[in-house]
């Protein structure tokens, strides 16, 4: 066992700062301390470890004593050799013209990319690299964690520990490794529940707004989703990913919220690579929503060994969409079709004839097995099904198109706007991120920062 003693409040640290009661991704950590280390040999001969101010670092790549590098600084940091001169001179010692990552990895480890999924893309380059590997960045310290990664990995636990003791001081990197070791145990435990689904799933809450947020991944390759993120929750489930040992691919909203702020503009900022999804019948209906991706009727959304389809629900809002998993057994129908109710259809293009049609025909139309999440509920209420939603859904069944349309006419009538309404959507059509003058873009929850 990997003997690190670890303060709960370091857990999840990274690049955070919390202004008016909101944790969001805006400024960074600086390190604890100045702390370099030297060039050396690990004791397994699989890696070494150097830093920029290595004056031999570029006649150690030449000498042919490695067959590959894997560099954890950033493209853009200020080195002494920058990592694009690193990679050339790599590929031109090395070979990998042909295929530059036979030889050569960038992993960029900063202070706001501390979590499972950069800690899974350092080991899976460790793994796939041809050894022995020069592991490089600034000062050599980050590049001592990288390798106590591929150890861990390798199962050399007595040699990670040791890298460790080496960079005393940088708290915010050993509790990086340490949570990846611990993932690594957990993932080990979720094996037998996630045998008969190959699924990993948690069903996450906000208070405040009601809102349900559903943490997806393929059991065997620890990839994952995001289903409707709260910014207010942004901590808490990267925390859970980073516990549960998930990379997050996708950020994926069931449609633009008017109740509270997506923070999937956020996320991106903290998990390297991850991707905003909205549905694409917005754009179709000239609503300037913007995402990464967007995602037409029946595409489907891989991670790992799994898929969501995406089923158009349009009515709720004119772009709504419901996920749907790959065996049919559960649909995520955001703010569409409730348990025991629906959405309403008086603000952002809605439509309760359009919705009517959408729940009987995208959602109501799978199996009765099929598990219902929806993206609230008001009354404690985790789960429905199709069954149940047929056989009790009074709002659903209130007679046809036209009754529907009475009910929910009725039913905003009495019902105040959402009460983020006029900050929400705008904020969401940028994927939760506030369009400053000059067009750029910043956290909605960092006002001022």
């Amino acid at each position: 066992m990997l003997s690190l003693v670890l303060s709960s409040t370091l857990r999840g640290t990274g690049r955070f700062c919390r202004l008016q009661g909101v944790l969001s991704p805006c400024q960074p950590v600086p390190p604890s301390a100045a702390v370099s280390c030297s060039f050396r040999f690990l004791k397994t001969g699989q890696y070494s470890v150097t830093g920029d101010h290595d004056p031999e670092l570029l006649d150690k790549v030449k000498s042919g004593t490695f067959k590959s590098v894997l560099s954890v600084a950033a493209p853009e940091e200020d080195l002494r050799v920058p990592v694009p001169q690193l990679e050339e001179e790599t590929k031109k010692a090395l070979g990998g013209s042909e295929s530059p990552s036979s030889t050569f990895r960038n992993v960029p480890v900063t202070p706001s990319t501390l979590y499972y999924g950069v800690a899974h893309d350092v080991a899976a380059a460790l793994g796939e690299l041809p050894k022995p590997v020069l592991v490089h960045c600034r000062g050599g310290v980050r590049a001592a964690a990288a390798a106590a990664i591929g150890l861990l990995t390798e199962g050399d636990e007595e040699t990670a520990s040791a890298e460790l003791s080496r960079i005393p001081g940088r708290s915010d990197l050993i509790g990086w490794v340490d949570r990846f070791r611990r993932s690594r145990e957990v993932a080990d435990a979720l094996e037998v529940q996630t045998e008969s689904t190959g699924l990993v799933f948690r069903q996450l809450f906000d208070r405040e707004s009601c809102t349900y947020t559903y943490l997806l991944a393929c059991a065997e390759t620890r990839e994952g989703v995001l289903i409707d993120p709260v910014l207010e929750q942004i901590g808490r489930d990267l925390q859970e990913a980073d516990d549960l040992g998930i990379k997050i691919l996708y950020a994926l909203n069931t449609h633009v919220h008017a109740d509270h702020i997506t923070s999937s503009g956020c996320l991106k900022e903290a998990v390297p690579g991850l991707k905003s999804v909205l549905g694409s019948r917005y754009a179709e209906k000239g609503v300037d929503a913007k995402a990464d991706v967007l995602v037409g009727h029946g595409e489907k959304i891989h991670f790992g060994n799994k898929f969501l389809e995406v089923r158009h629900t349009p009515g709720h809002t004119a772009g709504c969409v419901t996920y749907v998993t790959d065996d049919l057994s559960m649909a995520f129908t955001g703010d569409a079709l409730l348990i025991r109710g629906s959405g309403r259809t008086d603000f952002q293009g809605g439509d309760s004839k359009e919705l009517f049609r959408s729940i009987w025909k995208e959602i109501l139309s799978l199996p009765d097995g099929t598990a219902i999440f929806p993206g609230h509920d008001y009354s404690g209420r985790l789960r429905s099904s199709v069954k149940e939603e047929k056989m009790f859904n009074q709002r659903v069944n209130a007679g046809g198109e036209e009754a529907f349309a009475e009910v929910l006419s009725a039913l905003a009538a009495r019902l105040p706007k959402p009460k983020h309404i006029e900050v929400a959507v705008p904020a969401n059509l940028r994927c939760g991120l506030e369009e400053l003058p000059g067009g750029d873009l910043r956290c909605s929850g960092c006002q001022g920062a």
